[in-house]
């Protein structure tokens, strides 16, 4: 009891309303049946820092047991996998995706043949409309993309559309990618691959669409902002998974049914599971079981040795630290002028110390 004023007894209030919060019902699932849906989890861990939080990865490890053997397993190891991405553990990311696939499938077999960074553009440059795919957690699909856009816009392309981006009038004010500029764009090899075509001279479009009819409004929103107004429009496109698919009802597809544009489709994704001691750097596949309907199919073992692409050069340096480090840090390189003009650019290299 406590006094009031009038020499009363009363109750002091002993209630610990923070302490509560951790017995909610939302709290009790997210300790102990792992229900919390783990996309938030990772977003709100990641966006409580203005440049971002490029160790969230570390925050979702954490929780890793309340998803494994659980409903939710496969979504957990995708987003680890992306966050992992982010922070430049490319080889990380790769290996936590794959328990998704088993390991018959990373042993997988398939015909296939070395080709050439000139050969693949040849092939390339007769084409109108290109579809290349990625998978999300794996940077090196981006690279190969950022290595084809000068010679692609050589021979006349100049649209260049990307799935999960936004904003696109912010950037062609800026200049230069933010963390607003969409999910994917927080991976510092998309960030430059985006630099590397505003540099070249590209057009860079949002076409992705949250809508019940997806596939349909991005093949809509790819013509809208292209072939409506230019009928010679030469374009290429940056897609996940199974949306550059010419079947079933993908986005690829729907282009050629609505529009009757073909576009030629470059797989990525079905064959890159090899370990890169296994096979050459870039491959032609010929695919044993077509899953999907593409007009090409790829092997992309390509190491990153400059994600800057044209922009910079890449070299080794040594930076001394002035304390002892006793827990994880990370180290963001920036551009300067980018840093000095607003609080969030995407930074161009990421170092786990």
């Amino acid at each position: 009891y406590e006094k009031n004023k009038f020499n009363e007894n009363k109750i002091k209030n002993l209630i610990d309303y923070e302490a509560m919060e951790d017995y909610t019902l939302e709290a009790l699932q997210r300790k102990y049946c792992g229900k919390e849906n783990i996309a938030n989890l990772a977003n709100e861990s990641f966006t409580e820092d203005k440049q971002g939080n490029y160790l969230s990865y570390k925050n979702i490890q954490s929780v890793e047991s309340n998803y494994i053997n659980t409903n939710e397993e496969g979504i957990y190891r995708q987003i680890l996998s992306t966050y992992l991405s982010f922070a430049q553990h490319n080889e990380d990311a790769e290996n936590e995706f794959n328990k998704l696939l088993g390991k018959t499938k990373n042993n997988e077999k398939f015909n296939s043949k070395p080709i050439e960074l000139t050969s693949l553009i040849d092939t390339l440059k007769p084409n109108q409309v290109i579809f290349f795919n990625e998978a999300h957690h794996k940077p090196k699909h981006r690279y190969l993309v950022g290595m084809l856009l000068k010679p692609l816009y050589d021979v006349g392309f100049r649209y260049f559309g990307l799935e999960a981006f936004s904003e696109e009038e912010s950037l062609n004010q800026l200049g230069f990618p933010t963390l607003d500029n969409g999910f994917y764009v927080r991976e510092p090899t998309m960030g430059n691959l985006i630099r590397e075509a505003k540099k070249i001279g590209f057009n860079i479009f949002e076409y992705d669409s949250e809508g019940k009819n997806r596939e349909v409004e991005q093949a809509e929103n790819i013509y809208n902002k292209t072939f409506k107004y230019d009928q010679n429009a030469k374009i290429l496109i940056l897609g996940g998974y199974s949306h550059i698919d010419e079947k079933d009802g993908w986005m690829a597809q729907q282009l050629n049914l609505k529009y009757n544009i073909n576009p030629f489709t470059v797989n990525q994704t079905s064959y890159n599971l090899n370990k890169i001691s296994d096979k050459k750097l870039l491959e032609i596949v010929t695919p044993i079981n077509k899953n999907f309907n593409c007009d090409l199919y790829l092997n992309n073992n390509l190491p990153i040795i400059n994600n800057c692409f044209s922009s910079n050069d890449s070299k080794e340096f040594q930076i001394d630290l002035p304390i002892k480090i006793t827990n994880y840090y990370v180290l963001l390189i920036y551009k300067k002028e980018e840093f000095e003009k607003i609080n969030n650019p995407i930074p161009v290299f990421i170092k786990t110390l």
